[in-house]
């Protein structure tokens, strides 16, 4: 038999005691009421810069945090370890949780880049947090990609249930092709626009042709080889023609009078053209029908005289009539041609 005893249900308990052939009793009630069990949950782990609330207000009693605050919540934005005593009148309960912090696996891709498709231009993830998974929009997971196309990229990185995402804007200015033509052949008297049908490029391109033009076009008019390159700030190319003016059909000026009079004016009778001649011959006839004056090149001139200078014609309209055969472009021509030219002193 013990004068004490320890009690852990609720209920009557009574104490007998004998004294001298007497017994004497007492009884009490007591009641036994449980302890608080707070519950903070699992072991958390965070990431950098996250807040998050430890709530006891479900608990009914007062509150001890471990840096004796008292409220029903507690705020946490650190790594450690955090505790709360609950007492319920004499009846009190424990629990604390351990905080974890994993740092942000924070990087930059860069300021938006305008690019050249042959640069070689790469995009890299840097970040001082180590066992990253990086995953592109394109799909990748490298760490550097080298983008082939214009647009946005987008990368996300994560460790530790943290990510971070970033994004660029990449303009790469693409290649650029074009092409004169074959090498041509026309009419004189025509013209050749040559242009490098770069209109639809979108970069800015600068043109230099062999004759000095700075234009995405030129007229030409004459036989000649045509060169022009064309840069643009990551490409140069070149492109050359041939281009050759030949005579089709066959124009000859002849002018209607002339003054032989050796005043340096107009003292000569001559025809102009660029025909180039198979046979050719030029006469020129009197009133009678005589023949006055012959020759059989194009850049003869008559100044006048008859029967190769026997004497000078007076004022008066002549004949002349030109035979001739040549090769154009729209094949031989054969023709004769006359008309009347007046002499004037």
């Amino acid at each position: 038999e013990t004068s004490t005893i320890t009690v852990s249900t609720s209920g009557q308990y009574t104490l007998e005691i004998e004294v001298g052939g007497c017994t004497y009793s007492a009884s009490v009630m007591v009641d036994v009421a449980p302890n608080p069990t707070p519950n903070l949950g699992a072991n958390m782990e965070l990431c950098d810069g996250e807040v998050t609330t430890l709530d006891m207000s479900s608990e009914a009693g007062t509150y001890s945090w471990q840096d004796g605050s008292t409220a029903a919540t507690f705020d946490v934005d650190q790594a450690g370890t955090y505790g709360v005593t609950v007492t319920q009148g004499n009846c009190q309960g424990y629990d604390e949780i351990d905080v974890i912090y994993h740092p942000i696996p924070i990087f930059d891709l860069g300021e938006d880049a305008v690019v050249c498709h042959n640069s070689g231009f790469q995009l890299e993830v840097i970040t001082p947090v180590d066992d990253v998974i990086v995953s592109w929009n394109t799909g990748q997971n490298s760490t550097v990609i080298t983008p082939n196309t214009s647009g946005t990229y987008q990368a996300t990185v994560s460790a530790n249930g943290c990510a971070f995402i970033d994004e660029i804007e990449i303009d790469i200015i693409e290649s650029f092709s074009f092409d004169l033509g074959e090498d041509r052949i026309l009419c004189k008297g025509s013209t050749l626009t040559l242009f490098t049908d770069l209109e639809d490029f979108p970069y800015p391109l600068v043109y230099e042709w062999s004759e000095g033009d700075t234009q995405p076009q030129i007229d030409v008019t004459q036989t000649g080889t045509y060169e022009v390159s064309v840069e643009s700030e990551c490409d140069l190319k070149t492109d050359e023609i041939h281009v050759l003016f030949e005579q089709c059909g066959c124009f000859i000026y002849v002018p209607n009078a002339f003054t032989p009079d050796q005043d340096g004016l107009n003292d000569y009778f001559s025809i102009d053209t660029q025909c180039q001649f198979e046979y050719f011959v030029l006469r020129i006839f009197n009133r009678d029908g005589s023949v006055i004056f012959e020759s059989f090149e194009p850049t003869a001139i008559w100044g006048g005289a008859a029967y190769n200078g026997e004497y000078y014609v007076q004022n008066d309209v002549y004949v002349w009539q030109i035979e001739y055969i040549s090769g154009t472009l729209e094949g031989v021509i054969s023709e004769t041609l006359s008309g009347f030219v007046t002499v004037v002193r």
